[in-house]
């Protein structure tokens, strides 16, 4: 017995199937990278403010910033205090 694929209802069971199958996959993969995420934006935040100090690796007119292996180091070397500002 063959299974009729051409019903609009197949069409929409296999949508459904298909959107809770993906979207599962992506919410254990968020839930599973969200330390190396938060990592990650911490990391680009610190990179950012080195760059804005004039902390980088810039040589002639090349824009490139401060390899992220150091980056930890770089920021605890030049940021010795921070502020919140709340408001």
């Amino acid at each position: 017995m063959e299974k009729r694929t051409d019903k609009n209802s197949y069409t929409i069971l296999f949508a459904i199937g298909m959107v809770i199958i993906v979207g599962s996959l992506l919410a254990f993969a968020s839930a599973g990278l969200k330390e190396r995420i938060e990592e990650n934006k911490r990391i680009e935040k610190q990179l950012n403010i080195l760059y804005a100090m004039g902390v980088n690796d810039n040589e002639g007119s090349s824009m490139s910033f401060v390899s992220k292996d150091i980056v930890a180091a770089e920021f605890s070397k030049y940021i010795t205090k921070q502020l919140v500002i709340q408001g």
